[in-house]
């Protein structure tokens, strides 16, 4: 139970969860395991397990998904619901009570089953039995398959909190990263205007004094007028690095590369990422 335990607490999303149930339920000793659902009242299988036969896995797990049935009371799992207890079932193939798809593709002739609670809620149940060897099952494996349901019911619990902490931080930085794209944008377009200069990117008209932009490319002036740390942007731009290998190298977010790429491309006058590196390695 412990080793189920450690294998059922590495789990850290819920989709991981429900293919680890039914093994782990194996693990203790169990020949043929179940996971599956409560949804509205209604118990769909969801994963499964069968030592030595993942064929019969499938097709419990398809008997069990294609046609859900309704815990109203007429299945014997609806006590599970109700109670929220585990039960011991010793005669399912005589049990008019025993969901019928499963019953008939899985031939038990006896079974538990726990449920997995979290929080207040009913998630789902785990089913096991041991009819491939010949064992019948007892109050005993009621009992310890209700210690596995609840040690499902609390890695579940963990998982759900881990995959909200993860979607969580995900808004926090996409919500900073929007605040830090303003803020380079606000001093951006707040900058006193530089005077213009004479070299490689101006150049005078002798006639009549006026400042006209020369026909070539600017280079190392127009580089002037980038910023640190979009220098340090352009520099991994130039090694070939992505926008992800650049907020990884710069440790930065990747919306945050991705607005300093887009004023270096302001700047330089660039067309696309080519163009500015091309000036990049021009700049002599």
């Amino acid at each position: 139970m412990q080793v189920a335990l450690d294998h059922l607490r590495a789990a850290t999303t819920v989709a991981d969860l429900i293919e680890r149930a039914p093994t782990e339920a194996g693990r203790i000793g169990y020949d043929r395991c179940l996971f599956s659902q409560v949804q509205g009242g209604t118990w769909v299988a969801r994963s499964s397990y069968v030592r030595g036969d993942p064929a019969l896995a499938a097709a419990m797990t398809e008997a069990g998904s294609r046609v859900p049935r309704v815990l109203d009371g007429r299945l014997i799992e609806s006590e599970i619901l109700r109670r929220r207890a585990s039960i011991l079932v010793t005669d399912p193939q005589r049990n008019p009570r025993v969901h019928p798809e499963l019953g008939a593709v899985t031939g038990t002739t006896s079974y538990v089953a726990a449920p997995v609670i979290v929080g207040r809620a009913v998630l789902g149940f785990v089913h096991a039995d041991s009819s491939a060897s010949g064992r019948a099952m007892d109050e005993s494996d009621r009992d310890l398959l209700a210690m596995l349901g609840e040690c499902v019911g609390l890695a579940f619990e963990r998982a759900i909190y881990h995959e909200r902490l993860q979607a969580i931080k995900a808004t926090a930085m996409q919500y900073s990263s929007s605040v830090i794209d303003t803020v380079d944008e606000m001093v951006e377009d707040n900058v006193d205007p530089q005077p213009p200069r004479t070299g490689p990117c101006t150049e005078i008209d002798g006639r009549d004094g006026l400042l006209t932009f020369a026909s070539r490319p600017p280079r190392a002036a127009c580089l002037d007028q980038l910023t640190v740390r979009e220098r340090e942007v352009l520099e991994c731009m130039a090694e070939g690095d992505t926008n992800a290998r650049i907020a990884r190298r710069l440790f930065v977010a990747e919306a945050t590369v991705k607005a300093h790429v887009k004023h270096i491309l302001r700047k330089l006058g660039a067309a696309n990422r080519a163009a500015a590196v091309s000036r990049y390695l021009r700049r002599d």
